[in-house]
Parts: C-alpha cells; structure tokens; sequence
C-alpha cells in the first residue's frame, strides 16, 4: 500500500516537471485523479491514498487471470490442508473450484476459457487437463485413480499466485 502512495506522489511531481505522466495497468490511471497526494501536516490524506489504492487494485485485478492450473492448486492445497502425502482425486475437487470459479466470475475476476463449461464433466476434464501439466512441471505424482503432490512448493506457488486477486475481490 505505502509503495502505491509513494510512486503515486513521484508521478505527481513528475506530472509538473514534464507534462502528463500516466500509470498503466491496462487502462491507463491518471496521477492527477487522486489530488492531493501531498502531505498534510505530515500524513497522507487518507480518502485520496483509498481512491488510489482501490483504484490500482481493481486495475491490477483485471489483468489476473484464473487458469485451471491456478483452481486445481488452491482447492487441492485446501483439501489437503497441508497433508501431501494423501492421494487426491480430481471428483473432490470439482465442487470447490465451481465455487471458486462462480465466485469469481460474479466479482468481475478474469477467468479463462478453460473454465467456462456447461457441466460438471467438463470442469472434471479442465481440471485433469491441469493436473497432467502440474504432473509434467514436477508438481504432482499420478497413480491409476488419484494424483498425489511430489512438490508442495510448486503447488502453493500455484495457489498463492492467485489467492491476493481473489482475495481482494471477496471471493472465499
């Protein structure tokens, strides 16, 4: 939050040393919106800093993307709730991800066409298909039925590359 005021008050100051300087996160956000970002007897005054803040973080939302290796990772390190060891089947994890994939979708979250299905056995197959590419980075093992995590870290990477975005939006 800090690092957003501060780069925020720098393009203030660039704005009157070289004309209109904009940040772009996708669309582009005018520093001169969120006058003033000047200190007021020594703080930031505190409705321009949230403007700003709300404003980046929505920015930075809609570049986020949720991918179905993204889905498989957060509601599979959910389900296994720290217990790698435990085999996994993709059929306990399809009613989370309809979850977080729904929540998603109403909070304005970008969700990939991967995750856009009409049934059940299509988000099943989404999430097999992200599964075969964690197993390919080394992040899963496959047994016959279930797939068991080989690499907690790269699963967590996985889980927690998205969890800020959704987080910031509502969604769990």
């Amino acid at each position: 939050k800090q690092a957003s005021v501060h780069t925020a008050i720098g393009l203030q100051r660039m704005n009157r040393a070289y004309g209109h300087i904009y940040v772009n996160f996708g669309e582009p956000i005018p520093s001169a919106n969120y006058k003033p970002l000047a200190l007021a007897n020594g703080k930031l005054p505190k409705p321009a800093v949230a403007k700003f803040q709300n404003d980046v973080t929505d920015a930075l939302i809609r570049l986020v993307t949720l991918t179905p290796v993204n889905v498989f990772a957060l509601v599979a390190s959910e389900a296994l709730a720290g217990d790698y060891d435990r085999p996994i089947r993709i059929r306990e994890l399809t009613e989370p991800a309809q979850r977080v994939i729904s929540e998603s979708r109403n909070k304005g979250v970008n969700v990939s066409g991967d995750l856009l299905y009409d049934s059940g056995s299509q988000l099943e197959m989404a999430l097999q298909r992200a599964a075969d590419k964690l197993v390919w980075r080394g992040g899963l093992e496959r047994s016959e039925s279930c797939h068991k995590v080989s690499e907690p870290r790269l699963i967590g990477y996985y889980a927690k590359h998205i969890r800020p975005s959704l987080k910031a939006v509502g969604v769990r």
